[in-house]
């Protein structure tokens, strides 16, 4: 049903008569062509008379609808004047027909009339109606129509962020080249189209103080980016504070801030602002620190902090004030990484200054190990990784070696040093730090007889400094506690023999090659040995599992396994895996942090498998630097020299082997295993 047709049912619902003048006859076939029932129509030309009559007096109750050819005459000449001020008007031009169908006042007639072409579209007059209010201002009114148009709230802000994305995908398509239209696409083909362009300008220019005698979309984010970095530009133009308020509700606007992040890019280029020009004439960083509008001004920062570093001493204060200040900026999640990684060589070199490297004893150095001195591996460890993941190489490789340099000849070789010393006149045991053999023991076998059930983890690998970072990972998340406690790995520390620590055991021991370790005279090798050893003890209440495939598991078949078994040990291994591989061992530092996200995830779905006590645990942890060796790290090994029975990069074990003047020897007893060589502090056997 047409629009007239809607109005004429709706006068009828309320009166008998209907007046329809329609001077040039453009609906003449609407009115022959409209029926209802118990309405006549009737069509009036010098017949007035005759009609009034028919009204008043031979039909007084019968509907009617009067059909004029012509215009309304003047009151004092219209015979049927009494009738019409009584009843019904028809109106069929345009703005009647807009100001009907969106129940309109006529006070709107003339706004309506000034942009009718926005009414001939349904859709538009839809959106339109479900915004409209009685008491709509004309300048509300005319934003509404814009909010229409573009397809958002009506309000000039919102309105600003829909052309921008216009514009944005016109200087992309056009490669940069500057936008001469006053408004772009089909948003600015819509808005002059409609004749709403002299009073969107005027609103921008009411609300931000932009004045132009020629107005355009790109000179306006042009002078509104330029304001936004005022301290950077020669004549910053004068905008108003909500401009402010609008560049900083665009950065912030999750919908809206990648179109931000395009457009600032390509306004920062040569083809507009030069701001890289700009940039080289500052000569303070803090002139910099409280602008946060391009990536280039992160960039620059970020070299600023290198060239510090450069220095003899670098300013280390100084330099963390300069981070932290960037923590709230737009661009900081993007350069995270970067600043990251400069915030952990800081926390390196602060805490190394405060630190007294010393180990007065076997104990003291286990004791100011797990305390403090783990912190130097920790930040070392964070700082490499940062920096790889930022991408940038030539902010970083003069600053990596440097932080190499350091941590090798400063940290390693002093903690090295000392630690041979003590462990060379004191037996491999702590009366402070549980023993790696005795794991089972003092820690396994009480939380079963306490809790009835209990999941082991072991992590190959994971060392202590990437424990207790994982440890503040899980206390940040819901319904987990956890506590850490050190452990005394065995001797020597590798893969089967620290694995078969784990087991519940009272002899290990390893056969002449080394290639196996016993546990109580049963091989631990694998995945199946080690469940043999675990069933041994508690028979099918015990479970052995590559966490992998624990993983896969649907929660129905976890719940039955927690159900099943009493003691389930699940076997992961990412570090040592890719530390072992030449090809990867350079990723080792990543895989700490896949690690530490998949732990989460297994403690996750063993809680999801109503699983309620964890231990997380490793078999031995790993030394790495990122620097390829000198020569001078290495000893010379003859692999064929009588007794040995494995040669690895970190020792060798054997029977009645030629003692080495570079080596550590240590007698069965010292291990409780076979005779084993290490080499002194950090140097690499091959």
């Amino acid at each position: 049903m047409n629009t007239i047709n809607k109005q004429l049912n709706t006068f009828f619902s309320q009166h008998r008569l209907v007046f329809w003048y329609d001077k040039d006859q453009e609906f003449r076939q609407d009115f022959e062509e409209f029926e209802l029932d118990s309405v006549e129509k009737c069509v009036v030309k010098n017949n007035e008379f005759g009609i009034k009559v028919k009204i008043l007096i031979r039909q007084p109750k019968q509907k009617f609808l009067l059909y004029f050819p012509t215009s309304c005459p003047e009151p004092r000449c219209n015979w049927l004047l009494d009738l019409l001020l009584c009843h019904a008007e028809l109106r069929t031009n345009p703005v009647e027909l807009v100001l009907h169908e969106l129940e309109m006042g006529r006070e709107y007639a003339s706004l309506i009339e000034s942009h009718l072409g926005f009414f001939k579209s349904n859709d538009r007059k839809d959106k339109l109606r479900a915004l409209v209010d009685p008491q709509d201002s004309e300048a509300k009114l005319r934003m509404k129509l814009l909010a229409v148009i573009g397809s958002c709230a009506p309000d000039l802000e919102s309105l600003m962020f829909q052309l921008f994305r216009e514009l944005c995908a016109e200087l992309k398509n056009a490669q940069g080249s500057l936008g001469l239209e006053a408004l772009p696409g089909k948003m600015g083909v819509s808005i002059s189209k409609f004749g709403l362009g002299a009073f969107f300008w005027e609103q921008v220019e009411r609300h931000y103080d932009y004045h132009s005698e020629q107005p355009t979309l790109m000179d306006f984010l042009l002078q509104l980016m330029s304001f936004s970095i005022a301290a950077l530009v020669d004549v910053p133009p004068q905008l108003s504070v909500e401009a402010r308020t609008l560049i900083n509700h665009w950065k912030d606007s999750y919908q809206h801030r990648a179109i931000y992040d395009q457009l600032s890019k390509i306004v920062a280029s040569e083809n507009y602002l030069n701001l890289k020009n700009n940039l080289q004439k500052v000569h303070s960083v803090e002139t910099l620190l409280e602008l946060d509008g391009f990536s280039e001004i992160d960039q620059r920062i970020l070299f600023e902090i290198k060239r510090e570093f450069s220095a003899l001493e670098p300013p280390l204060e100084l330099l963390e004030r300069w981070i932290d200040s960037r923590k709230n900026s737009h661009w900081y999640e993007e350069y995270k990484t970067s600043y990251n990684a400069f915030h952990e060589v800081i926390k390196l070199f602060i805490l190394l200054e405060k630190l007294d490297l010393k180990i007065d004893s076997f104990e003291d150095g286990l004791e100011k190990y797990t305390q403090t001195f783990y912190k130097l591996d920790l930040h070392y460890r964070r700082f490499m990784t940062f920096s790889d993941q930022s991408g940038f190489t030539d902010l970083f490789g003069d600053i990596e070696k440097k932080v190499e340099q350091f941590y090798v000849n400063r940290i390693l070789s002093v903690l090295n040093e000392q630690w041979q010393e003590q462990i060379e006149k004191h037996q491999w045991h702590s009366d402070n730090i549980i023993h790696q053999q005795s794991f089972f023991e003092k820690l396994v076998r009480p939380l079963l007889q306490k809790n009835g059930k209990l999941f082991v983890v072991i992590s190959d690998a994971l060392r202590y400094e990437c424990a207790v970072e994982l440890k503040e990972m899980i206390q940040r998340e819901d319904r987990f506690q956890a506590e850490l406690l050190p452990m005394l790995g065995v001797l020597p520390s590798f893969t089967q023999l620290g694995m078969a620590a784990l087991l519940p055991n009272k002899k290990l021991e390893m056969d002449k090659k080394a290639e196996k370790v016993l546990v109580d005279g049963q091989s631990s090798q694998g995945l199946e040995g080690r469940r043999k050893i675990l069933q041994a003890e508690f028979g099918k209440k015990a479970k052995a599992m590559h966490l992998k495939d624990f993983m896969k598991l649907n929660q129905e078949q976890g719940r039955l396994l927690t159900r099943e078994h009493d003691v389930i040990y699940l076997y992961h291994n990412r570090i040592d895996k890719t530390g072992d591989d030449p090809n990867t061992e350079h990723l080792v530092f990543n895989a700490v942090q896949e690690t530490q996200q998949e732990m989460i995830q297994a403690l996750k779905k063993i809680a999801a498998f109503n699983g309620n006590n964890i231990l997380l645990t490793a078999d031995h942890g790993f030394i790495y630097q990122k620097l390829e060796l000198d020569e001078a790290d290495f000893i010379e090994v003859d692999s064929a020299a009588a007794g040995i029975g494995k040669l690895s990069r970190r020792f060798i074990v054997g029977q009645n082997m030629d003692k080495n003047p570079s080596l550590w020897s240590v007698s069965a007893s010292y291990v409780g295993l076979s005779e084993e060589h290490k080499p002194f502090a950090k140097k690499r056997l091959r």
